[in-house]
């Protein structure tokens, strides 16, 4: 029965592996591009004991306005993202602030950063951590994540994102059908951090900046590949702006 939710403890678990890690931050920033080094290397990274069953992942403590943070990219998709929150939370992590590109399919926020209220579940990670009767999952922290972006002056949209694991299987149709439900991007990992954010009861906060564009007959490669290094500094620093303002 595949993709069905069960409320009950699972065979294995983080703390099957781990144990909690003292003096841990409580508030990780997180993203899959690795564009975000160079200007987090300005913030006095320092390596810290993060372990995982099966891949080698970089987590770092950087200071902002005097208060420490984790820092760490991570692959794409929801069950990579789910098992590193899983272990995060296990180590001390409260609250997570993730950023990262997404799709347009609206012309009309080409450059905008986007903040989802809502995740549309094309992917499987979800399923497993909250019931399969929810065709979406609601951000419930978007209006503070707004009012973040709004004072730090960066041109944003609100909106519906549609969740997919499979890049390669976003059709035409696919596309049309999430637009019609009000969807304005495409990404790989809302629905999954949000559902595991509710079972985990922890917080999560998310910003996306549009990078390639599939609103027209064919697809447009925007700066998906090539981003300008001053695009990394200014999400980079509204992503600190946002954990300053829960911390």
């Amino acid at each position: 029965m595949p993709f069905k939710y069960f409320n009950e403890k699972p065979v294995i678990t983080p703390e099957s592996l781990f144990k909690p890690v003292e003096n841990w931050p409580e508030t990780a920033i997180v993203t899959w591009q690795k564009g975000f080094w160079k200007p987090a290397a300005a913030y006095d990274l320092k390596q810290l004991p993060f372990k995982q069953t099966s891949n080698r992942l970089r987590v770092s403590e950087l200071t902002y306005k005097g208060k420490l943070y984790s820092f760490s990219e991570i692959g794409i998709g929801g069950p990579f993202t789910s098992q590193f929150m899983e272990e995060m939370t296990l180590f001390g992590t409260k609250n997570f602030v993730f950023v990262g590109s997404c799709g347009e399919l609206v012309d009309d926020i080409s450059g905008k950063l986007i903040i989802p209220d809502r995740a549309y579940r094309d992917e499987g990670t979800s399923w497993h951590y909250i019931p399969d009767t929810e065709e979406y999952i609601d951000v419930e922290t978007v209006k503070h994540t707004e009012e973040v972006v709004k004072n730090f002056g960066l041109d944003y949209s609100v909106g519906n994102v549609w969740t997919t694991d499979a890049v390669y299987r976003e059709t035409p149709s696919a596309v049309a059908y999430y637009r019609d439900k009000g969807c304005v991007a495409v990404d790989m990992e809302c629905a999954s951090i949000m559902a595991v954010a509710r079972y985990k009861n922890v917080k999560v906060y998310q910003i996306l900046f549009t990078a390639d564009n599939l609103a027209g007959k064919s697809w447009k490669k925007g700066r998906l590949l090539h981003m300008a290094k001053t695009a990394w500094e200014v999400y980079l620093n509204l992503a600190l702006e946002i954990a300053d303002s829960i911390s």
